[in-house]
């Protein structure tokens, strides 16, 4: 839009670019009749200089707004039209008479203009006299009023009152429209905002986000090219994740440093503050952004994208000319906007390539994996798990068919109460299982060529968890048949070993007697020395034997107790008596104390004996000289139980948890005498048979206390450690599998 002005300082020739609008967002807004409102202002406001020329009875009457984008005044309104061609006024504040009053915020009346210096002719002139005014809203300075006449002395004070009034006309005129300007510039920013809010909603798709906030933010701000530049924190590095416009593309696979001082995208990520460059200025622009550029003279805005107090890009706008504060508060509406979608896509990003991992591991491990619900069906499970049960994948199916529960030939884990429905009803972790089954219809020959079932061992973990329908079990299993095979094998190489062992140890065991009798002849000092000590440790080899076999078939599944009516009494008895010696060489004083008439239990006589054995020899192993052991006996609460205390240097609490552990020692102190690391383990293996339990309190330099609780009565279903043959040949029980998951 062109308006006219005078040729004078009132409407005088100075060139300006049609395009710097002094009414800022203004000239883009559309009134109903087509016209825009600068349009609109602009007759207004020429309406207000032809009156006030009239009343006041003179010929040159202009009116100048203040440029927002620089100190300028421009003018837009005068009563005579300037030559076709000649584009409107501009001065700069302290220029002219109206510079003067625009930078004093104050009128003036100018009697003679040849003799004040503020009074500067910009070509012929015929000016006498003349007035101006300064258009204030408030302490804002809108612009200039003038008039002039060719006479001197033209104007007094009431012309000044008069003048006033049609500045206050003229504020009230363009703080109207500048009102409704933003009104509507306002609404199509909420438009524009609206607008993108909905495309961030209405896929999760990245690029279809960021190709709409591009083009919603050429709608809210007017601009060539528009840019959005993510951030990796990880690599602090800015790059570009959506553009529009020729420019754009040719910065589409640069990586901007942070550090980098050659871009302004970087300048403000650092800072995390807005960047207004306007044409012409080259202050700390690098090749980065003159690549942008490519030589160009444009305006940059950037912004930075920040979302809780966390930066998450930036975007870069460029037009031709400069933009303004509007342009830099919309933009800044808009940011969070943007920060909050690169928020978004970087969590749906993160989400969904965690969502393809866990799916990758779950089609992938050799291990089960399912979800079982509380209505018992599975709700998902992978191929791994079917292999495993060996049962076709089906829809609807229960996990009672899947583990093989409602079937010959499959185990009895289940017989009391479902493992999976219990997990969930009390929602704690289920103790690792191990289930046998027989797949139906699997068989293999052997070597009389007699066919004979398939067993399989499969451990299972059961999780409770909680998802978006509820509590469901997380069942992972792994083919323990392997495992179970190698055992067996290893117990049937260790047997065979210890019987190998056992002929010549015995062998060696009768002749080393034989010669300590003396039936060889008398020995003399030495040499009875010599072949007591060889006797010795040839006990001790063959007991080390006797623990390593019967730790192999507790792992093959195939150590078998001999259940009686056990007498404690008796136990303990024979017990005491077989390491009499050794707390006597120990300087160790035993003591026993058992309540009397002891109730007959159910048990393994000589495998009860041997736990005994074991305690005793462990307490006496650790006790100093001059200690003491002290071994209790009762029945309590439906139990037998037996507790051996001893006064030795007692076990550190980190040690506690791992003493019942294979091979493991805690570090030997002085007076302690040594041993494999096998008794205690024993101890806990033949306990947990008999359906039982053991304990230990100990305290560092107070000795230790080992607790054995035995039921009184025979255990109706299987324990920790039994193993049964049921009907149908299949065989269950609950396993420890160190590391198994």
């Amino acid at each position: 839009m062109s308006l006219p002005g005078p040729a004078t300082e009132e409407g005088g020739v100075r060139e300006t670019s049609k395009n710097s609008e002094t009414s800022g967002p203004i000239a883009h807004q559309s009134s109903a009749n087509g016209h825009t409102m600068a349009d609109d202002l602009a007759e207004t406001l020429h309406h207000i200089v032809t009156n006030a020329a009239d009343l006041l009875g003179v010929q040159h009457c202009s009116l100048a707004l203040m440029e927002p984008t620089s100190s300028t005044l421009v003018t837009i309104a005068s009563v005579q039209a300037p030559p076709k061609g000649q584009r409107r006024a501009r001065f700069r504040l302290n220029e002219g008479v109206a510079g003067w009053v625009a930078a004093n915020l104050s009128p003036t009346t100018i009697d003679d203009v040849s003799t004040d210096p503020r009074f500067k002719a910009l070509g012929p002139s015929s000016v006498g006299s003349m007035m101006c005014a300064p258009l204030l809203s408030g302490q804002q300075l809108l612009g200039t009023i003038t008039i002039s006449s060719p006479e001197l002395a033209a104007f007094n004070a009431q012309s000044l009152k008069l003048l006033q009034v049609f500045a206050d006309q003229a504020v009230f005129a363009i703080s109207k429209v500048r009102q409704m300007a933003e009104a509507f510039q306002q609404t199509g920013q909420l438009a524009t905002l609206l607008d993108v809010s909905r495309a961030m909603t209405s896929t999760l798709d990245a690029r279809q986000i960021f190709r709409a906030i591009v083009a919603g933010i050429r709608r809210l701000v007017r601009c060539d090219d528009a840019m959005i530049f993510g951030y990796d924190e990880s690599e602090q590095e800015l790059r570009v994740v959506a553009g529009m416009g020729l420019r754009s593309a040719r910065l589409s696979d640069v990586r901007i440093h942070m550090n980098d001082t050659q871009s302004v995208a970087a300048w403000v990520a650092q800072k995390r503050r807005p960047l207004l460059h306007a044409p012409g200025e080259r202050g700390g622009m690098g090749q980065v952004t003159e690549a942008f550029l490519a030589g160009d003279d444009l305006a940059l805005l950037s912004v930075p994208l920040l979302s809780k107090e966390r930066l998450r890009g930036v975007v870069t706008l460029a037009r031709p000319y400069p933009f303004d504060s509007s342009d830099l508060r919309a933009m800044l509406n808009l940011s969070n906007i943007v920060a909050t979608a690169l928020e978004n896509a970087g969590l749906y990003q993160a989400v969904k390539a965690e969502q393809e991992r866990l799916a990758a591991i779950f089609a992938s491990s050799s291990d089960g994996i399912a979800l079982i619900d509380q209505n018992q069906r599975i709700v998902e499970a992978n191929q791994a798990f079917y292999a495993i049960q060996r049962h076709p994948k089906s829809d609807n199916l229960l996990c009672r068919e899947a583990l093989h529960c409602a079937r010959s030939g499959g185990h009895d884990l289940c017989r009391q109460g479902c493992m999976v429905l219990s997990a969930l009803q009390y929602h704690r972790v289920a103790p690792i299982a191990e289930i046998e089954f027989t797949p139906p219809g699997e068989t293999r020959p052997t070597r009389g060529q007699n066919l004979q079932l398939q067993k399989r061992q499969v451990a299972l973990s059961i999780t409770p968890i909680q998802t978006d329908r509820g509590w469901q079990a997380l069942v992972i299993a792994r083919d323990t048949t392997p495992l179970r095979e190698m055992d067996r094998m290893k117990a049937n190489f260790i047997s065979m070993v210890t019987h190998e062992l056992r002929t010549p140890l015995n062998a060696i065991n009768g002749y080393l007697d034989l010669a300590l009798e003396g039936v060889a002849g008398e020995l003399n000092e030495r040499l009875h020395e010599f072949v007591r000590r060889a006797r010795s440790s040839s006990e001790h080899l063959t007991s080390l034997v006797d623990d390593l076999l019967l730790i192999s078939r507790a792992d093959a599944g195939q150590f078998r107790l001999n259940i009686g009516q056990a007498n404690l009494s008796a136990i303990i008895k024979e017990a005491i008596e077989e390491v009499e010696l050794l707390a006597a060489d120990a300087k160790v004083k035993l003591v026993a104390r058992l309540a009397p008439e002891l109730p007959p239990f159910p048990g393994d006589e000589g495998r009860l004996k041997q736990v005994v054995r074991n305690l005793l020899t462990n307490a006496i192993k650790f006790t100093p000289e001059g200690g003491q052991v002290t071994l209790v006996g009762e029945a309590r609460r439906n139990q037998i139980e037996i507790a051996i205390h001893d006064t030795g240097r007692g076990i550190p609490p980190e040690h506690l948890l791992r003493i019942f552990e294979r091979f493991y020692q805690v570090a030997r102190g002085q007076g302690s005498r040594g041993g494999q690391g096998l008794g205690l383990a024993i101890v806990k293996t033949i306990v947990e048979r008999h359906h039982g339990s053991i304990s230990v309190e100990s305290s560092p330099g107070e000795g230790s206390t080992f607790t054995v609780s035995l039921p009184l009565q025979p255990t109706k279903t299987s324990g920790p450690g039994w193993r049964r043959e049921p009907a149908g040949g299949a065989t269950s029980r609950p396993l420890d599998l160190p590391g198994a998951f």
